[in-house]
């Protein structure tokens, strides 16, 4: 697929490719060219649109645990700072 989610082949091989397969099999050829071309399309779009979705989520998930991380951070800044005034206290109460 190029980047316009339409496929690589050109038709004209394609069609050519189709009617030497009729000539094989010509009962048995059920799907056209355009049938598969229009089914490869809708993949490509479902897949895409799930994949917007995945990068959303992880996205939004990512934003989360950045904020937590934010504010455990902020929690250990804090404990370490007392953990400082109070060793600096008991040094001056000696």
């Amino acid at each position: 697929m190029d980047s316009n989610n339409k496929p690589n082949l050109e038709i004209e091989q394609v069609k050519n490719l189709f009617k030497e397969v009729k000539i094989f099999f010509p009962n048995n050829l059920i799907k056209s060219y355009e049938d598969v071309s229009r089914f490869a399309s809708q993949i490509t779009k479902e897949r895409t649109k799930y994949l917007k979705d995945e990068l959303l989520e992880a996205e939004e998930k990512n934003s989360k645990v950045t904020e937590e991380l934010k504010n455990l951070n902020k929690e250990r800044s804090d404990a370490l700072s007392l953990l400082g005034e109070r060793d600096t206290f008991i040094k001056y109460q000696k």
